[in-house]
């Protein structure tokens, strides 16, 4: 059974390794004519710490306080996806210009704002039951 588990745990492990690894890349070309490549760079890295913190979750066991944790600390990563992506699909099809301080108020006060909801969900139960 543990040897099973294990497998189950490979393409976990190797996933993030991979993304690190293109993330890196990606972060490299930001500064140069790559169109989105900032927003990629973020993108990757926070599917990386939705990755981690989530093989961190399944190998917590039967620890209840720990997969806890590591369900609440997965949803940063998840929370900032959206953006992210929404953000390099507009610099990466040439409109850059919708890029306003208004519109990165109100897309990542929305996911800090979602996020301090999953950090106080004890106090108010608004996020999980």
């Amino acid at each position: 059974m543990q040897l099973q588990f294990f497998i189950y745990l490979i393409p976990l492990l190797l996933s993030p390794v991979i993304s690190i690894l293109i993330g890196i890349q990606v972060w490299k070309h930001r500064r140069q004519s790559a169109p989105g490549a900032m927003w990629l760079g973020l993108l990757i890295f926070s599917t990386v710490w939705w990755g981690i913190c989530y093989l961190l979750q399944i190998t917590a066991g039967t620890n209840m306080d720990a997969q806890i944790f590591w369900n609440t600390a997965r949803q940063i990563g998840s929370n900032f996806v959206t953006p992210y992506l929404f953000l390099f699909a507009l610099e990466y099809t040439g409109h850059k210009k919708w890029v306003t301080r208004s519109l990165l108020w109100g897309l990542f006060g929305l996911s800090i704002i979602i996020t301090l909801f999953t950090f106080t969900n004890e106090l108010h139960h608004l996020y999980w039951p």
